[in-house]
């Protein structure tokens, strides 16, 4: 078979409905002349990426000194911490070698130990899928360490308001990359304990002259959280053309938590409520990848993974209120689930000047869960109906073709389209939904250079993306609020605005969003850059919620329920600066120093049915970031400093509600110290100028106004790692 016949036969199969996109970037680089990639710096392969594509590399990795993804990505001055100036964390999609976090995994708490690299783009390309609105963090998890012939171990003490956490960490690789067989084992392991206390003043004003109350609460919390991952890859080479890749992971998780919470009205009405929490959870990944080079500008891969889950949790939890006295609640569930995936990815390089990607993914999981409940040492009837065991299916399909195209010296295209098929088949006792929804994802990237040696580029990106629901959110069974709970017979204590129980809505749909970004970038010098952004996004069925009173079946009585829904159009515009700064690009005599900063600027609004303008939820006006680091001459010693702002914000969820989140300022410090070449320590200080913060929560309703005031105290952390080898 010829190349041409296959490029034509794999584009045939994926412009026919049922396929779907592989989103992982191929571990081999093809040798072609459309891209450079050996030996390239995180600048360089930043400047070659038609679409803005930043990569934060293993050096880079190695020499920030933190611990976990979310740490290192706080720092970076290309990524607002608004990303795409919607700070909510479900328009930035995060992929793990391509491909979306395995449940109740958080990329942000990924042991950096285990990444290779990072990739961030502030757009959307084909080859990551029709998601991201904000954008796409794609995670690269390491494999072989070429040559390392030692146990690398990593042993960390944490430190914060007298509560303490240790963690440890170590790899081992055997190979290089030409062997035939090579192979490596990654393992880690934690244990933290955590403490908050904050205070509460509620005022509920009633629309009724003369009718106030005050509340006063005090809310104490401690967690203990222990985790265990121990993962490894086993590649063979059968031959030049050929690679297996074997990476099982198995990942173990325990956390208990106790919440105290002491509540008294003026009326002289009393709450105190004491809860238990324990949970474990246990997940098993076996992906198998199999990549056959066709040519020396072409290869196919395909990927088999198979991933499982289980956790169970149980609850306890004691109230006594002034009125119906003692209850005492327990409830405990059992949840279990696997998913199975199918990927195919191929690409290759045609005239020297297209480089065309495709590919397919199938995946299929499955989820179900059982709870039980009790009142008193009685088993709840009515918690048990209305929470009964439920079983998920859902069954997606996505394809992707794109071409980055170089048809001369200072012009760049990258164009593509992607595309999914979402079935969801989800049974709860009584209700019984079935969700289909099709997405279709087209982009296009355009860099230009401006002058003869490039260092002044412009960039276009235009592109449509998508927000889909969480399964949870199409879930009917109600989460009745622990304040306002119900008895036994579906009598219920009355609950207010601002204790409404929630649930789910099988209508809703996906956010569509028309997204165009266009960027200035001048390089200052090779390890200096200087980047202005402006972007839109103009959102259709932005997803919110609403609370609403209603009759329900699992009370005799109205209640206040809080439901997701389709409200409303947003729009989103923006600018973004960045500036990253080696003075001894200035200077060849200046010390080993760098300067970075980042600073955004946003506005928000969402126009809803009723016609309420409102800023978009977790949205900030501005944002900015401030950075440095330094490496001694006369010392092994590097030091870094990090400072983050966020203005106080006004605001609204929904009609209903609208929050103020207090001004935010965090100043981070590190060092490390190299004893040698295999041994360093590294001494992390975060949040150093902590202080305590007041956040306001105001409901309105046709029964007046409740105006909650929380104050919260934060804390710095301590953090100091050892890093060895034996």
């Amino acid at each position: 078979m010829t190349r041409s016949t296959l490029v034509c036969g794999l584009t045939l199969a994926l412009l026919t409905p049922g396929t779907k996109a592989g989103e992982a970037p191929l571990e081999q680089t093809i040798p072609q002349q459309v891209v450079v990639t050996g030996g390239q710096t995180d600048m360089n392969a930043r400047r070659d990426s038609t679409a803005g594509k930043m990569t934060i590399s293993r050096k880079r990795i190695e020499e920030s000194g933190v611990e976990k993804v979310g740490d290192l990505l706080a720092r970076e001055p290309g990524l607002p911490s608004t990303l795409g100036a919607l700070r909510d964390p479900a328009y930035t999609q995060f992929l793990i070698d391509g491909l979306p976090p395995a449940k109740n995994q958080n990329p942000a708490d990924l042991d950096l130990q285990l990444v290779d690299k990072i990739e961030i783009i502030k757009t959307t390309v084909a080859e990551f899928g029709p998601y991201g609105i904000a954008g796409t963090i794609n995670i690269i998890t390491r494999k072989i360490i070429p040559e390392q012939k030692k146990i690398d171990l990593r042993a960390a003490y944490n430190s914060s308001a007298g509560q303490s956490g240790v963690s440890i960490s170590s790899s081992l690789s055997r190979g290089k990359d030409e062997d035939i067989l090579s192979m490596n084992m990654q393992m880690s392991s934690s244990y933290k304990t955590m403490e908050s206390n904050s205070s509460l003043s509620q005022t509920s004003v009633s629309s009724l002259p003369g009718m106030t109350q005050q509340l006063q609460g005090q809310l104490a919390t401690s967690n203990r959280f222990a985790t265990l991952g121990v993962s490894g890859n086993i590649i063979w080479r059968p031959g030049q053309r050929y690679q297996i890749v074997f990476s099982p992971a198995i990942n173990a998780s325990t956390s208990t938590w106790e919440n105290a919470d002491i509540r008294t009205w003026d009326n002289g009405s009393s709450l105190e409520m004491n809860e238990v929490f324990h949970g474990n959870t246990e997940t098993l990944s076996l992906p198998l990848s199999w990549t056959f080079r066709l040519d020396e500008q072409s290869q196919l891969t395909l990927l088999g993974q198979a991933n499982r889950h289980r956790g169970r949790n149980e609850t306890v939890r004691n109230e006594y209120r002034s009125g119906p006295g003692i209850s005492l609640r327990r409830s405990a569930a059992d949840s279990s689930g696997n998913a199975d995936t199918f990927k195919l990815d191929y690409k290759t390089v045609l005239a020297d000047v297209h480089e065309i990607k495709a590919g397919m993914h199938l995946t299929r999981s499955s989820d179900s869960s059982d709870e039980k409940h009790w009142l008193n040492g009685n088993r709840d009837i009515g918690l048990d109906e209305f929470n009964a065991p439920y079983s998920l299916v859902e069954t997606k399909t996505r394809w992707f073709l794109q071409d980055d195209w170089r048809p001369g010296d200072s012009l760049f295209l990258n164009m593509g389209v992607s595309g999914e098929q979402t079935e969801l088949d989800l049974q709860e006792q009584n209700y019984h939904t079935r969700a289909l929804y099709r997405v279709l994802s087209p982009s296009m990237h355009v860099q230009k250079k401006l002058n003869a040696d490039g260092d002044q580029r412009v960039r276009f990106s235009l592109a449509r993306s998508f927000n889909a629901p969480h399964s949870g959110d199409l879930m009917q069974r109600p989460v009745i609020n622990t304040l306002a709970p119900c008895m036994a017979n579906r009598v219920c204590i009355a609950n207010g605005i601002e204790t409404a129980d929630s649930s789910g809505n099988p209508d809703l749909q996906p956010e569509r969003a028309l997204s165009i970004n266009l960027t200035y970038e001048y390089d200052l010098a090779a390890n200096s850059l200087l980047s202005i952004g402006l972007y839109t996004r103009d959102i259709d069925k932005k997803r919110g919620s609403e609370i609403r009173l209603d009759n329900v079946a699992w009370s005799n009585q109205a209640r206040y329920v809080s439901r997701p829904v389709n409200f409303g159009d947003a729009s989103v515009h923006g600018i973004d600066m960045e500036l990253q700064l080696a003075l001894r690009d200035l200077n060849a005599r200046a010390p080993d120093a760098s300067v970075r900063a980042g600073f955004g600027l946003a506005d928000s609004r969402v126009n809803m049915r009723s016609g309420l303008d409102m800023l978009t939820d977790k949205q900030t006006p501005w944002n900015a970031k401030l950075g440095a680091s330094y490496t001694a001459k006369a010392w092994p010693l590097k030091l870094d400093i990090d400072a983050n702002w966020m203005p106080g914000n006004w605001v609204r969820v929904n009609a209903q509600q609208r929050i103020f989140s207090p001004r935010e300022f965090s100043l981070n410090a590190g060092a490390i110290w190299k004893f040698t070449p295999e041994t360093r320590l590294t001494i992390n200080v975060a949040n150093v100028l902590a202080d305590s913060r007041v956040s306001v929560t105001e409901y309105a309703s046709i029964d007046g106004i409740v105006r909650q005031q929380n104050l919260n105290k934060s804390h710095t952390l301590l953090s100091v790692r050892l890093n060895f080898k034996l």
